[in-house]
């Protein structure tokens, strides 16, 4: 198949003039202090594949090492740099918008499992209630968060928080504190992460 279009990774702040690669094997497309970080690719349905998902992963996450990075969904391809160039003009404000809210600021997510029950006559757990008390008490100290979809109701709930670079330890240090406090619940934490779940690009 030829390569005709633009596979892009996500859009990210850029340095002073800084328009090089952001990440290996990769371009950007500069609009002022924007730049798509992109990659020559086939004009098609990108398959989701373990390969595919792990290098999508990869070019995000070393961008996020040292800039702020609106991740694009997974498989966005454009048809041309023109097309691009245009789409980040048209979306410019509400890009810049969101690089405000997330510049500085990480993505923990916690994911909250029943305690494998020993014995007969075990409590039932209420996960769901358990991690709406949850993400209320550790909202208070986050920038945003969100519950995550894919989460299990039964068997596993994930929670996404917005926390300051800085402040990273002081808030796992807050969900551990929670995870002692909860009985019958382990609670996962994991990242930080580029913030994947808080800015969602308007592709229509």
């Amino acid at each position: 198949m030829a390569v005709t279009g633009l596979k892009m990774f996500g859009v990210a702040a850029l340095g002073e003039r800084e328009d090089g690669p952001l990440a290996p094997q990769t371009a950007s497309v500069v609009v002022r202090e924007l730049g798509a970080v992109v990659r020559a690719a086939p004009y098609a349905r990108v398959e989701m594949s373990d390969i595919e998902l792990d290098d999508y992963q990869q070019v995000v996450e070393s961008v996020f090492e040292r800039h702020t990075i609106i991740p694009a969904p997974f498989g966005t391809v454009f048809r041309s740099r023109d097309q691009l160039t245009r789409w980040i003009e048209l979306h410019y404000a509400a890009l810049s918008d969101g690089m405000h809210l997330i510049d500085g600021r990480c993505e923990m997510r916690v994911h909250l499992r029943p305690t494998v029950a020993k014995g007969a006559g075990a409590k039932e757990i209420n996960l769901a209630l358990i991690a709406a008390d949850t993400f209320r008490v550790l909202r208070t100290s986050a920038t945003a968060g969100v519950h995550l979809r894919n989460s299990e109701v039964h068997t596993t709930h994930g929670i996404a928080f917005l926390v300051d670079r800085s402040h990273w330890q002081d808030f796992s240090a807050l969900v551990l504190t929670q995870s002692k406090q909860t009985e019958g619940v382990d609670f996962e934490r994991s990242g930080p992460w580029p913030p994947y779940d808080f800015v969602h690009m308007d592709l229509g």
